[in-house]
């Protein structure tokens, strides 16, 4: 379930790397932001985000 859900969490990170490159990037960063909410982490250790952001790529 851990393994899912962090899958889960790159994907929408990618998604949203990939949604800058043809917009915005404040538009990607928004998008991010509203499904935050809906995202359920089951981790005990949480996601660096600033780590996940680094690996994106540039807007």
């Amino acid at each position: 379930m851990k393994l899912i859900c962090t899958l889960q969490a790159i994907e929408e990170t990618f998604s949203a790397a990939a949604f800058a490159e043809e917009n915005d990037h404040q538009s990607a960063l928004e998008l991010l932001r509203r499904q935050e909410p809906e995202r359920k982490t089951v981790s005990a250790t949480p996601i660096n985000r600033e780590k996940l952001r680094s690996l994106t790529p540039a807007a």
